[in-house]
């Protein structure tokens, strides 16, 4: 079995510095996948239409991926997203507030 040395699998953002056009281009598909996810024309355009058996959600997967892929591009993994929705829906995780950090040099003192 062969393996691949880390930076080819995960690119360190560092390293490989991102152009700002790709940055655009990348965004900009991101912008239109979620337009057309969120369909503010009511089913009147469509590129693949719904009713069609069995293909007619391939084009909603489709922007969905490309959503989910340009999420990735700018280092958003939705993938730990859903895995702690998941646990927190199975009530494996319980949903806690965080108290705001107080400025440094603070004393914090609590009164009853």
């Amino acid at each position: 079995m062969h393996t691949y040395p880390p930076e080819m699998i995960e690119p360190d953002s560092e390293k490989t510095p991102r152009k700002k056009s790709t940055s655009f281009v990348v965004g900009a598909l991101a912008a239109v996948s979620a337009l057309y996810l969120l369909n503010p024309g009511f089913g009147v355009f469509e590129i693949i239409p719904d009713n069609i058996p069995v293909v007619g959600n391939l084009d909603e997967a489709g922007a969905t991926a490309l959503l989910i892929s340009c999420f990735a591009y700018f280092g958003l993994d939705v993938t730990k997203l859903i895995h702690f929705l998941l646990r927190l829906l199975r009530g494996e995780v319980k949903p806690t507030r965080m108290k705001p950090k107080p400025p440094p040099g603070t004393i914090d003192v609590e009164t009853r």
